[in-house]
């Protein structure tokens, strides 16, 4: 009997909580007897786990090295790249009024479509939702992992029922985020498949145990010491730690807060700021992103969540 044919489609698998869902569900299925490949935009954006590097899809068409330039911040050579491609984007539309994100999409989808999958799984909101209805398949699945209102007001409240109704089935990781999603598309609530995300219990304390060589500026000593980990953008709040770790200071409270993980340009300079401005350059430590964050968190004395759904 042939394996089922899985393709998760995501936009990057960065250090992030929807990669480390997805890297969870792969774990719990990888014995399972089916064929599993992810799709992943940002494909050469790395660093990846192992678990990834295992079932990627490897047929990626270059014009999808093209199309990441929409969605990633370069430096140097990388972003005169990223320039380069975007004004070749506005000069097709204005000319011809060809619009380069949808047409490279629709040619990636073609070419997905040939390898005749079973399942197509959108693991991932945005672009990603958009672009699997485009591919053709036996059944299509949405996965959203956030407050679909809360979203709403992030991207001026884009009309996105069309998109959802090509889906069979919509998970949802709880019962908060699912009537949060009914309220907008009541229409769709029989698609609705709660699923609270995987956690392996017992792999975290394994990655808790490992032997791990510490950053250089995770203090060793009796300091106590606070730990926030996820993605540095709007949604996680960190832009509030300067802010608390200042009040903590002027008590003469001694501390060292770090922040595990990497975001945006924008987003990553604006938390320095904050950390400058309010003078807890030696409090509060940005350790960038970590393959493994969670040693860091045992031998911390507190794990904070600033976050806005968490």
């Amino acid at each position: 009997m042939a394996k089922k044919k899985i393709l998760f489609c995501i936009e990057n698998v960065r250090q992030g909580g929807i990669s480390k869902a997805l890297e969870s569900i792969l774990a719990f299925i990888e014995k399972s007897n089916l064929d599993i490949r992810i799709f992943c935009i940002n494909q050469k954006d790395g660093p990846y786990s192992e678990v990834f590097k295992k079932y990627f899809y490897r047929k990626q068409g270059w014009l999808m090295y093209a199309l990441s330039a929409y969605y990633t911040e370069h430096r140097g050579a990388k972003r005169a790249w990223l320039i380069f491609v975007k004004a070749i984007g506005k000069i097709l539309k204005r000319l011809f009024n060809v619009d380069l994100l949808s047409q490279t999409l629709s040619h990636e989808a073609k070419r997905i479509s040939k390898e005749n999958f079973d399942v197509v799984i959108a693991f991932s909101e945005g672009i990603i939702t958009h672009f699997c209805p485009l591919i053709n398949t036996k059944k299509r699945i949405a996965w959203i992992h956030l407050d679909y209102k809360r979203y709403l007001s992030y991207t001026n409240n884009i009309d996105e029922k069309e998109i959802y109704s090509k889906y069979d089935s919509i998970v949802i990781p709880s019962k908060h985020c699912s009537n949060s999603f009914t309220q907008v598309f009541p229409q769709l609530q029989d698609k609705i498949v709660v699923i609270p995300n995987f956690v392996n219990s017992k792999r975290i304390k394994e990655l808790s145990l490992a032997e791990e060589n510490f950053d250089e500026r995770f203090a060793c000593d009796d300091v106590f010491k606070i730990v926030s980990v996820g993605r540095i953008c709007y949604e996680k709040r960190f832009f509030e730690i300067p802010s608390i770790a200042k009040v903590l200071k002027e008590r003469n409270l001694k501390f060292k807060w770090y922040i595990i993980g990497s975001g945006s340009e924008k987003e990553s300079s604006y938390l320095i700021k904050q950390i400058q401005q309010h003078g807890v350059e030696e409090n509060v430590i940005l350790l960038g992103a970590k393959d493994n964050p969670y040693p860091y968190i045992r031998y911390s004395q507190l794990l904070a969540v600033t976050s806005l759904t968490e």
